[in-house]
């Protein structure tokens, strides 16, 4: 093994990695080492090291692929165990003084003697190189594979369609919808990427209203979907409401938007006018989605319902 900035090398491997595989006994006086089992990873360029610290494997019963998930990129790459026929080594990386670094005394360097004829010869100076094999024995070595994969809009929406809230049905007395880490160990892939497509599908989601959540005091968002009849209501109430208000068209014509706070005051005042008994109390996050669906798809507008102004 030739480096072009040191010396040339000569690569080593350990008789265990030789010998475990056909069975045979260690020689009487080698030392004791641990060897831990070997998985080789072929990393895509798009995949730095620090993403891989940080990354951890998604697997569940549904799917025959495991995948690799990095949360702080929002990236998510699936697995597949490569094998070969190959005998496959591992050599580690070997710095020189050049890199600027302090390196520790590499042990001595060995003549290799030839002989040609009655005459003999001694080679370059060799540094010796421990290297290990992927699999002990050689044969049958395989590796990880890493291939880019993304999250399908179609996929999300069909376990979303699964969890429909409707108020008009009396009977629907707790929501529970699907929360962003379920869906996201569900599908394989990481929690940022859930979100962006939640946003981006304009998903109707609110707090669980479950016994379990009462009880841990916290408010976990549930998405799904939102009935059709509900949508239908909600919608007739927002547009008269912005028909109907004079203040509303005002405010929209000289600031390009309506308070958020008053405009959702007014249509649900509306709302429980219309209604016989008295208004369910999700209706505030039922006007919040509705008002989203009215935005136009090719809107180019960066801020979010959560301003404090609402755009249509």
């Amino acid at each position: 093994f030739n480096s072009k900035k040191d010396a040339p090398s000569l690569l080593t491997l350990s008789r265990k990695d030789l010998t475990e595989s056909t069975g045979e006994a260690p020689v009487d006086g080698e030392e004791d080492e641990e060897f831990l089992p070997l998985v080789l990873l072929q990393m895509p360029s798009s995949l730095s090291m620090r993403d891989l610290q940080s990354s951890r494997i998604v697997a569940n019963h549904d799917q025959q692929q495991a995948c690799l998930v990095v949360e702080e990129s929002g990236k998510t790459f699936a697995v597949s165990r490569v094998e070969t026929s190959n005998s496959l080594v591992l050599i580690p990386s070997q710095k020189s003084q050049h890199d600027g670094d302090e390196l520790e005394q590499p042990p001595a360097p060995k003549k290799l003697k030839t002989t040609a004829g009655t005459c003999s010869k001694t080679k370059e100076d060799l540094q010796l190189v421990q290297t290990r094999l992927v699999k002990p024995g050689g044969s049958g070595a395989s590796f990880l594979e890493l291939k880019s994969k993304s999250l399908h809009k179609k996929d999300l929406l069909r376990l979303l369609k699964n969890h429909v809230f409707d108020p008009c049905n009396n009977t629907q007395k707790v929501w529970i919808g699907c929360t962003v880490s379920n869906l996201a160990m569900t599908l394989q892939c990481s929690q940022k990427e859930i979100k962006d497509a939640l946003q981006k599908a304009k998903t109707f989601g609110m707090p669980r209203n479950s016994k379990q959540e009462e009880q841990k005091n916290c408010a976990t968002i549930g998405y799904g979907t939102l009935s059709e009849e509900a949508i239908q209501e909600t919608q007739n109430a927002i547009v008269a409401t912005l028909t109907e208000c004079d203040d509303f068209c005002t405010d929209y014509c000289t600031t390009k938007g309506i308070d958020k706070q008053l405009f959702e005051a007014e249509v649900l005042k509306r709302m429980e006018e219309s209604e016989t008994d008295e208004l369910y109390p999700e209706a505030k996050y039922v006007v919040q989605h509705c008002t989203k669906l009215l935005r136009p798809e090719d809107e180019n507008v960066t801020e979010t319902y959560e301003s404090s102004k609402v755009r249509l």
